[in-house]
């Protein structure tokens, strides 16, 4: 008998119009991806299979793991859509997050922490800050992005998404564009009260539909913690990273639910 059975788990890649690979995923985020590039699940499984050629104006191809991992070495510089360098013409980015000002000089962009307490790449052009991973999707794209539009960046669970200065690693095949709610949705972040200022224990807040009474042990969202101290969202969130060295915020003690 033929054996029809088939892996249960695959990984795929996704090409644009230039054939060049812009995305890297296994099977079990498909969902994710035809949301992504506004297409469907079904769409792309005929991508798959040859039924169509694209499916969301991109290409869309099963690979092995050796395959997959062949193709994204291969650097590929796309010019930023506004940008100027100063050595003349438009600045341009790898799918690696390296900057190129002409062909002699081609950098990564240095470590910037920002107030969440997390490592980006930054860079400076022309006298203005830029951090590298939105100015990547934004080559990529042809265009700049709107100002409700956040780049995110995946997470792997053995560390592959950090480079070798603990920054998110700049890879086109790892970046995404989404709000700022699907981004890092810090409003909505809950935390554990680990130690409460003395001022504030007992005292009950309301915050949307929650009603929260402030003890040790207490579950909370660092948007109602802002809300009742008049500190920023950001700080909480920063005190509640276990990188971050601010290891309080308004004599609150808190980590990460």
């Amino acid at each position: 008998m033929p054996n029809n059975t088939r892996p249960a788990y695959y990984n795929f890649i996704i090409l644009n119009k230039k054939g060049i690979v812009v995305g890297s995923h296994n099977v079990k985020e498909i969902g994710q991806v035809a949301k992504e590039y506004g297409t469907s699940v079904t769409h792309i499984c005929k991508v798959f299979s040859g039924l169509q050629k694209t499916s969301g104006g991109h290409k869309f191809k099963k690979v092995e793991a050796k395959s997959l991992s062949n193709n994204l070495r291969v650097e590929t510089f796309y010019d930023h859509p506004t940008i100027e360098s100063p050595f003349g013409g438009k600045i341009s980015i790898s799918n690696f997050g390296r900057i190129k000002f002409d062909k002699y000089n081609i950098t990564k962009g240095y470590k910037g922490i920002e107030t969440t307490g997390y490592f980006y790449r930054r860079i400076g052009i022309n006298g203005k800050q830029y951090l590298v991973h939105r100015l990547l999707r934004e080559c990529w794209l042809g265009r700049e992005l709107k100002t409700h539009e956040f780049v995110c960046h995946k997470t792997y669970l053995d560390g592959r998404h950090r480079d070798d200065e603990g920054c998110h690693r700049n890879w086109l095949c790892d970046l995404r564009v989404d709000t700022n709610a699907g981004n890092h949705n810090d409003e909505a972040k809950q935390v554990i009260i680990k130690e409460v200022p003395e001022e504030y224990e007992g005292k009950t807040i309301e915050h949307g539909a929650q009603t929260y009474t402030l003890n040790v042990g207490q579950i909370v969202t660092c948007a109602a913690l802002a809300k009742l101290t008049g500190v920023s969202t950001d700080y909480f969130n920063a005190a509640a990273n276990p990188n971050h060295t601010r290891r309080k915020c308004a004599g609150f003690v808190i980590e990460y639910v």
